[in-house]
């Protein structure tokens, strides 16, 4: 799941996985750890390809070695904007047909099951393909990116999902992931939001990671400002069971800074939304410390 990120090569994930072992160690409820973000391509290609070998499926190889080729010469010349760029959006067109026909001739649950699972990743392709065909837009990605929770959860009948993301997707804005799953799930969808007063964070800075990269303090006019005056270390705040028509709760109903930072580091980290209007509720963290990258850091100069 991981590709060298700061968000995902850290102690702290591991330590989650690890505690999802030892619980599915003990529950009959089996938890699962699922990516659904469409940016790599790598994991999904070798899925399909795999499948293509094994089943000696040659002419689905054939499809999948072209795809694979025009990939790898786009992933190696994707910021050069002085050559025209292939993406394979054809190939990865034909390779779903492939999959669906094969699908439709396959008889039994089980390996209906494993093609559900080929014919995702063969879809994940094409999103990576498509996202960078229209200019890598945001709104295109969080689509994408819903379509594929929606998946995990068509695919895993009664059961339910947390989904971790930045809060930029997470939040019910027309274009977010968020927005998108709120559109479809209605009140089943529930935003929680992060929000950190002071502290230090991990994340890039021109192609190196560092964990000295420093949180400004929420000024007045931010809500980290305002939760940092309750004097209480981290909580949780439900936003749907706020009163507006208390007086003293009206201004959780207005625009304020909030903190919006994303994998790489920046000094302009406030951006003013309406709280209640993006999530149903914060936790919120009044100081943080960076985490345990398990990537190389330097220093910041």
């Amino acid at each position: 799941l991981s590709y060298n990120t700061p968000a995902w090569d850290t102690q702290e994930v591991l330590d989650m996985v690890t505690w999802m072992r030892d619980f599915n160690k003990k529950e009959t409820k089996k938890l699962q750890f699922t990516g659904f973000d469409m940016q790599e391509y790598y994991g999904s290609l070798k899925y399909v390809s795999d499948f293509a070998k094994n089943n000696n499926y040659n002419d689905l190889m054939l499809l999948v070695d072209s795809t694979s080729t025009i990939l790898n010469r786009l992933q190696k010349n994707l910021y050069n904007h002085k050559i025209n760029l292939q993406f394979p959006l054809k190939e990865c067109d034909q390779i779903l047909t492939y999959l669906m026909n094969l699908k439709n001739q396959t008889p039994g649950l089980d390996n209906r099951t494993e093609l559900n699972w080929i014919i995702q990743n063969a879809n994940i392709i094409r999103q990576y393909s498509d996202y960078f065909s229209n200019g890598m837009k945001s709104s295109t990605r969080d689509k994408y990116m819903a379509e594929n929770v929606s998946w995990i959860l068509d695919n895993n009948p009664g059961s339910k999902i947390i989904l971790w993301a930045h809060n930029g997707h997470i939040w019910k804005q027309t274009g977010a992931m968020g927005g998108f799953l709120s559109n479809k799930y209605g009140d089943q969808y529930f935003a929680i939001g992060f929000l950190t007063n002071e502290g230090n964070y991990t994340a890039g800075i021109q192609n190196i990671i560092s964990t000295q990269n420093k949180l400004k303090k929420g000024e007045p006019g931010s809500f980290e400002y305002n939760f940092n005056k309750t004097r209480f270390s981290y909580f949780f705040f439900d936003l749907n069971k706020v009163d507006m028509n208390n007086p003293d709760s009206r201004w959780l109903n207005s625009k304020l800074n909030h903190r919006e930072i994303g994998a790489e580091a920046t000094e302009d980290q406030f951006y003013p939304i309406i709280l209640k209007e993006k999530f149903n509720a914060m936790i919120y963290i009044n100081s943080t410390t960076p985490t345990k990258t398990f990537l190389t850091t330097k220093k910041k100069m």
